[in-house]
């Protein structure tokens, strides 16, 4: 099968691995350094199925009628009236509040990518956690002042060495529970 299968699209592929993992976890970090841990759960997770609607009546033609159009308006009025009464609350909240909504259009454009590249979720997970282990190894660029967001550590051998086992125990895991599937249909 190999790392880059013959029948998955490459465009998807990037786009799946370029709004997961490291880019999506660090947009929800940098937005918890200016919001408080509570709006995670009011812009992100509210947004996530709102955006992932939106992109999929938008790009793929779905229509959105009756109760899946009555809950989307549900969490839109939710953001709006949960929104508008936090803003005041924090002098830079509204800062991390767009990157909290930044990360749910990448988990969108993820959840629609993922949905027809044809990979199985094993694979799809498989992709995403190797891009966000090489991604983690670069160093960043330094420490930030104060006032910005802090850079990410570089990794020490010991961190690198841990997560190739990991990765090596789900391969692992993984290729067994193929095997095993594989076995029984034989």
């Amino acid at each position: 099968m190999g790392l880059l299968p013959r029948q998955v699209s490459k465009t998807l592929l990037a786009l799946l691995i370029l709004c997961v993992s490291l880019p999506f976890g660090l947009v929800v970090l940098g937005g918890a350094q200016w919001a408080p841990a509570a709006h995670i759960g009011m812009f992100l997770t509210s947004s996530m199925p709102l955006f992932t609607a939106l992109m999929a009546c938008a790009v793929l033609g779905d229509r959105v009628t009756g109760v899946r159009l009555a809950g989307l308006l549900m969490i839109l009025a939710g953001l709006l009236v949960f929104g508008a009464a936090s803003l005041g609350q924090l002098e830079h909240a509204w800062r991390g509040d767009l990157m909290f909504l930044l990360a749910a259009v990448l988990w969108a454009v993820c959840t629609l990518a993922f949905g027809k590249n044809g990979l199985t979720p094993w694979q799809g997970a498989a992709r995403a956690s190797l891009s966000g282990r090489v991604g983690a190894a670069v160093d960043g660029p330094g420490q930030g002042s104060g006032a910005e967001p802090a850079a990410l550590e570089p990794l020490s051998s010991s961190s690198l060495a841990a997560m190739a086992l990991t990765m090596a125990g789900v391969a692992l895991g993984s290729g067994a529970v193929h095997f095993r599937r594989a076995a029984q249909r034989a």
